[in-house]
């Protein structure tokens, strides 16, 4: 009786001395099968983690210029980053003009703090609330009070 690989879904017999593997022997589905140990492995154990960091950092120390032959070398990479990278600001940029909207309950806390006092609320029409519970008002400064002690 076989037994369906996880990755291609194919059947395959797995040999007498491991009757419970899940993977088939090709390259693909071994190499998805160390991977998938590996993202495991970085999620649970911290000094793994830790060594594997080291192991980046010794590598990025001994080949310093890779990234720079690379991107001299590989142009179209250049470019296709360039754009991204483009993209990436102006979704940064969108979501900064997002939040002068009023479209979150702790809008309040980058805004000026209302000092004490008596207030006139006006309801006010906006279009610039995404939330439909929401509610604009005009605060009207009906009389300040003093300050105490």
């Amino acid at each position: 009786m076989g037994h369906y690989c996880a990755f291609c879904k194919e059947e395959f017999r797995p040999d007498r001395y491991h009757p419970h593997r899940k993977y088939c022997g090709k390259e693909a589905c071994q190499r998805y099968r160390r991977s998938k140990w590996q993202r495991e492995k970085l999620k649970t154990d911290a000094d793994y983690r830790g060594n594997q960091a080291d192991a980046q950092a010794r590598w990025r120390r001994s080949h310093r210029d890779y990234w720079k032959k690379y991107r001299a070398s590989h142009p179209t990479y250049v470019e296709h980053n360039r754009v991204l990278q483009a993209r990436r600001r102006e979704a940064i940029m969108r979501r900064e003009k997002q939040h002068a909207l009023v479209a979150k309950m702790d809008v309040a806390i980058s805004q000026p703090i209302v000092v004490s006092g008596r207030y006139r609320l006006e309801a006010v029409e906006s279009g610039d609330v995404a939330k439909m519970d929401s509610v604009i008002v005009q605060l009207s400064i009906i009389e300040r009070l003093a300050k105490t002690g």
